[in-house]
């Protein structure tokens, strides 16, 4: 059986896989390695969000094992509970899926270099971020995965229902009515998540952490600081997409 990591590991490594998500997303856009090798740069961002996903749970792994005696209750915050929800739809149940708007447009539109559009759920912060970076994701591929009997997954009705209503899920029909098309066409960006996500778990754990001057570093720098991003109100817009050819 694989050792849990510590938990300044575990937050490094967490760290880590969120710039790659950052610098794949960067690699691809624009004009980037989407233009030259599409399948590469597509294969590079879904790998990065896996190892992003995988790190939030390796590190409540870490968190529970190093300190047994301070039990939290990571489901109970509706956005790591989206978080480890998200992890286990892509890499548990149904592979890359929610897929990202790359992924889902290469597969449903007749080629990838067709125009489609997208209705776009993004979630602004309450202090602009320089580094702020998209990665859309489909909301009717999380959305079977959440649905009863849609996933073969563990989580209570009451945990779905807090990671509903904190994406304001019942909105999304009204959204895609509003720019008359499917639901299939809605994607929400989860990048903020993570930032949100990691602000409340840098809240859970830095009581447990003081001793470790390497984890309150990792925190103060990655989490501790960011400015939640506002999932109450959030930005639709309705756009055209493809991908070069």
């Amino acid at each position: 059986m694989t050792a849990t990591p510590a938990v300044a590991d575990a937050l490094a490594e967490l760290a880590r896989a969120f710039d790659a998500l950052h610098e794949a997303d960067v690699r691809a856009n624009p004009g980037g390695l989407l233009a030259q090798d599409r399948p590469r740069a597509v294969a590079e961002i879904d790998a990065a969000l896996d190892a992003t996903l995988a790190g939030f749970h390796a590190l409540c792994l870490a968190t529970d094992a190093q300190w047994p005696d301070v039990p939290v209750d990571w489901y109970a915050n509706p956005d790591i509970a989206l978080v480890l929800a998200l992890r286990t739809a892509r890499t548990c149940v149904d592979e890359r899926r929610p897929r990202t708007v790359y992924a889902a447009h290469a597969e449903r539109a007749p080629r990838p270099t067709a125009l489609e559009n997208y209705v776009l759920i993004d979630f602004d912060y309450a202090v602009e971020r320089a580094d702020a970076f998209d990665v859309f994701l489909s909301w009717t591929d999380f959305d079977a995965f959440l649905a009863p009997g849609g996933a073969t997954h563990e989580l209570h009705a009451a945990t779905i229902a807090r990671i509903r209503s904190y994406l304001g899920a019942d909105d999304y029909p009204h959204y895609a009515a509003h720019h008359a098309l499917p639901l299939d066409r809605v994607f929400f960006n989860v990048v903020p998540l993570f930032v949100n996500a990691g602000a409340t778990v840098a809240g859970l754990v830095t009581p447990v952490v003081e001793a470790d001057a390497r984890a309150r570093a990792l925190l103060g720098h990655h989490f501790a600081a960011t400015a939640r991003a506002d999932t109450r109100r959030p930005r639709v817009s309705c756009g055209p997409f493809l991908l070069p050819a």
